[in-house]
């Protein structure tokens, strides 16, 4: 397997995927729901309204000038997630599924060992 490309998670939104990912970026960053503009090796994670894709966004749009027509694009991975619908717990996993470490985040299951794990020592006390 390769190396995880690390990045840090700057904001999270749900939004509707029927508008483009850099329409969805600069109406949400002119509501103030994303604090300022993507530096190197962080990203925004967008949400289906439905739940069932996340998009990680990495770079604030590009201009491209493409046969005389500029079109802004952005960096981004797409995920379909499989279960349904989303759930907090999985961002490391859903990152990890589409070649990303998010800094600061563990895994669901590492997540639910820690829990167990104190459940279990309340109950011996």
């Amino acid at each position: 397997m390769s190396e995880l490309t690390q990045i840090r998670l700057k904001g999270v939104v749900q939004c509707s995927f029927i508008r483009s990912e850099v329409t969805n970026l600069a109406l949400y960053e002119q509501e103030g729901h994303f604090p300022g503009e993507l530096g190197e090796g962080e990203a925004f994670l967008f949400i289906s309204k439905q739940g069932n894709q996340v998009i990680f966004v990495f770079r604030d749009p590009l201009n491209f000038d493409v046969s005389g027509k500029i079109r802004n694009v952005t960096d981004s991975r797409r995920l379909r997630l499989e279960s349904g619908t989303w759930s907090p717990y999985m961002l490391q996993n859903y990152a990890e599924a589409v070649g990303l470490h998010l800094v600061g985040i563990k895994r669901f299951e590492q997540v639910h060992a820690e829990m167990r794990a104190a459940k279990a020592a309340k109950r011996k006390s």
